[in-house]
């Protein structure tokens, strides 16, 4: 039985570019060019990103990392953009195995999107809960057919996992801490197996674990 794993050599080439020293500049331009079927790694390491990553329109794309502590994306010195990543007027989006750091606003955010994936993805404000933190993690609106799952959301000053004005959603198997209000689907979604923690300025926070509340004393 032959074992080896083959990559497709349009995900090598991807692969390939994204090692390169300028790694804002090469994703945004492989999101931009971006075909129907792509897949775009983003390798290991932690990288400086100063601007919005931004996909517009595009179908069949998965954005993959190797792991939520391997593969990091930081918007410490953002300077630029209202989210750290944002993508809208798509369709069949996988996002997996990678993390966010530090966004200045919302860390990822679609909208307009026709089946779009969290999978394995890890958001976090790293210097704790803060009011100045992005006010959203996750946060798919005015989405249809939204699955988050296996992903972890920390820090943010509203809601750790939000989704809005969005149809057709499974959020399950996620964890959400030190946001102000943990996760909030709308009240169709179907939500099982989820771990919130939530805090405020003045409260101390409050675990809650298959519908019990525990204080933190």
């Amino acid at each position: 039985m032959n074992s080896t794993f083959k990559i497709p050599l349009k995900a090598i080439f991807f692969l390939s570019i994204l090692y390169s020293n300028n790694i804002e500049k090469e994703l945004q331009t492989q999101f931009i060019l971006a075909e129907p079927g792509d897949t775009i790694f983003i390798p290991e390491g932690i990288h400086s990103i100063k601007g919005t990553l931004s996909i517009e329109g595009k179908r069949n794309l998965v954005i993959r990392g190797f792991g939520t502590d391997l593969s990091i994306l930081s918007f410490v010195d953002q300077d630029e953009g209202a989210q750290g990543i944002s993508i809208t007027n798509s369709e069949n989006i996988i996002l997996e195995d990678f993390k966010v750091e530090d966004s200045k606003g919302d860390a990822i955010k679609a909208q307009y999107v026709d089946r779009i994936v969290f999978r394995g993805v890890t958001v976090e404000w790293t210097g704790g809960p803060n009011p100045n933190n992005g006010a959203y993690g996750l946060y798919p609106v005015q989405c249809r057919n939204v699955l988050i799952e296996f992903s972890v959301a920390i820090g943010a000053s509203d809601a750790g996992i939000y989704v809005g004005q969005s149809n057709h959603i499974v959020v399950r198997y996620n964890i959400a801490y030190d946001n102000v209000a943990g996760i909030e689907p709308p009240m169709q979604a179907s939500m099982w197996d989820n771990q919130k923690t939530l805090w405020s300025a003045i409260q101390k926070p409050t675990i809650m674990w298959q519908g019990l509340k525990l204080k933190i004393r």
